[in-house]
């Protein structure tokens, strides 16, 4: 069984938006005795008004914005000291174009995690969630907790667990077990069957005897989501499994969250399941910008 959380990494950009990750970092960090690195990026380009010719250098720019973003960060860590006394925390102001700053910051800090927002303007004059977000989930070689827009986190009572028999599927499901150890939560083991098409035709449905062999993959899923239940229920989890059909996966998924009240979809980021066919991957990526609860994405395993 792998340990808690203990390095979590929050990105922030001096915006409200961004801040929404601060909440289920510190969740999870008080739960597992870890520590809160914040990291907001000193932008390396200098903002200045265009109708002003004489502004074509901005001597000690760099360093007053240093300044601004460290003050900012320190305010935040006063804050989130004074709400959870005892809580430790960093604060980085790195240089640079924020994604490469996140992510050199993960190898840099040995990240267990990483909590951001998925979109979100900067109060510092910086636009970065969003497509920084995009590039973060991609490269990143930790879980990325991405945070969508709402009123409310609320991710500690049931787990949704995209599977399809693939090592990127399993990988995340190793993160759910413990994220749901940590929080006694419900694991939902769950696949979508797809529409089948025909590769002359794509929107045409096949044949009954291609329905056939949806219904004999469905059944193969049913086998293969008791068969990984089985030893996590004998652990003492609870644990369901959920099976349905969509004529896409990623919809078909945030159904299925829906229909099991789960908080949080943990998924990989790549995987070609065995029985199910590819489906992880670029369904992630939808996920995060289809799906009303904060999505956990989990890296291919590091091979040693």
């Amino acid at each position: 069984m792998t340990e808690p959380h203990r390095t979590i990494l929050v990105p922030l950009d001096g915006s409200d938006f961004a801040e929404r990750a601060l909440a289920p970092a510190l969740a999870l960090a008080d739960r597992a005795g870890g520590t809160l690195h914040l990291v907001s990026a000193v932008s390396t380009f200098p903002i200045f008004q265009p109708s002003d010719p004489n502004r074509d250098k901005t001597p000690g720019w760099f360093a007053e914005e240093g300044v601004r973003t460290q003050g900012y960060l320190e305010k935040v860590k006063a804050r989130i000291v004074t709400d959870a006394p005892g809580q430790a925390v960093e604060i980085h102001a790195p240089s640079g174009r924020p994604a490469a700053r996140i992510l050199q910051a993960i190898k840099d800090l040995d990240a267990d995690l990483v909590v951001m927002s998925t979109h979100g303007r900067g109060a510092l004059g910086r636009v970065w969630v969003g497509s920084v977000a995009d590039r973060v989930m991609r490269e990143a070689t930790c879980p990325v907790f991405l945070i969508p827009s709402g009123d409310r986190v609320e991710f500690s009572t049931s787990i949704l667990v995209p599977m399809d028999g693939s090592e990127g599927a399993e990988a995340a499901l190793d993160e759910a077990e413990r994220l749901a150890r940590l929080w006694e939560s419900r694991l939902t083991l769950a696949t979508v069957i797809p529409r089948p098409q025909s590769v002359a035709v794509p929107y045409l449905d096949l044949s009954a005897e291609t329905e056939r062999m949806r219904m004999d993959r469905e059944e193969d899923m049913r086998t293969y989501l008791d068969k990984v239940a089985a030893p996590l229920q004998d652990a003492g989890l609870r644990v369901d499994t959920m099976t349905s059909r969509a004529d896409e996966v990623a919809p078909g998924l945030v159904r299925l969250a829906e229909q099991s009240r789960s908080g949080l979809v943990v998924m990989g980021t790549q995987g070609r399941g065995g029985v199910a066919r590819l489906f992880l991957g670029s369904v992630a990526s939808r996920m995060v910008r289809s799906s009303p609860i904060p999505v956990l994405l989990v890296p291919p395993r590091i091979q040693e």
